[in-house]
């Protein structure tokens, strides 16, 4: 039996195989149909709220029937503005910066610290219909790329503004087969025409394990079928547990830390004091 190559891949060993897939971003498989998910946009505008992110990922290609965009900064999609954000940054014990006031720049602050979604990965992906005629979406699903021990590192959050119970498309990637639920009223399967656009809210949550995956969506615009790869501009999504060591961050200048202490950014110094 050959030798299994090993590539390093976000920090983590990884078989060749495994590594190239996580580089290769949307692509697209003539195959027959799956199992895709989606939010209906009519479904989403009954709720009063507007879903529309601003600086989304476009990874779909010209050759496509539809075109995909994919916003991962919760802060960006109106479902998740006021939810705890908390991400896992590895192999440290404290931070010594400021993410900036709110929550809104809190999500790529730790993203450029290599930090990763903890224990909720929470997105919005929006599909537009570009192929002349309607172009079905059948199915949806979940692929594992990974499963790996948990990241150990520091986790840090952005605490909740408020309460917020939507969860229109969720997983459990802890399942032996995980799959994606949906929550509407009626049967997964959508049509679009050209110029139309569906959004999807997904939620997928983690507690065992640090898993990279992507989601595989199924499209039939005439008579080709294909399956549309959606992926974090061309890597797969990650998600780990949340770790022991938790700071919270104020919205404006300090840190909370578990044992009573803050830790208050200014500039570029640091100063522990104990809370009231």
């Amino acid at each position: 039996m050959p030798a299994t190559e090993w590539y390093v891949y976000l920090g983590h060993a990884l078989p060749k195989e495994a590594a190239e897939n996580a580089e290769k971003g949307w692509r697209k498989i003539l195959t027959l149909p799956w199992l895709l998910f989606v939010t209906v946009l009519t479904a989403i505008a009954s709720t009063g709220v507007a879903y529309i992110a601003t600086n989304v990922e476009e990874s779909s290609t010209e050759a496509d029937p539809v075109k995909v965009a994919v916003e991962t900064n919760p802060a960006k999609v109106g479902a998740f503005s006021d939810m705890r954000q908390g991400m896992v940054i590895p192999l440290v014990k404290e931070v010594h910066d400021s993410p900036g006031e709110g929550c809104g720049n809190f999500h790529d602050w730790a993203r450029a610290k290599h930090g990763v979604d903890a224990d909720a990965t929470r997105m919005q992906i929006t599909v537009q219909g570009r192929a002349a005629g309607e172009t079905l979406i059948s199915k949806m699903r979940v692929i594992i790329v990974q499963r790996l021990a948990p990241i150990k590192g520091l986790t840090v959050e952005c605490p909740s503004a408020g309460s917020v119970s939507l969860r229109l498309l969720a997983v459990d990637l802890d399942q032996r087969n995980p799959q994606l639920e949906y929550a509407g009223k009626r049967p997964f399967g959508f049509t679009i025409a050209a110029g139309e656009t569906e959004t999807f809210i997904v939620t997928a949550l983690a507690s065992k394990a640090h898993y990279l995956w992507r989601i595989e969506m199924d499209v039939v615009a005439g008579e080709t079928k294909s399956v549309i790869q959606v992926d974090d501009n061309g890597k797969p999504f990650e998600t780990t547990p949340g770790t022991k060591g938790l700071w919270s961050w104020n919205y404006e200048n300090a840190w909370a830390l578990r044992n009573g202490l803050e830790r208050v950014v200014s500039g570029k110094s640091v100063t522990t004091k104990s809370t009231p």
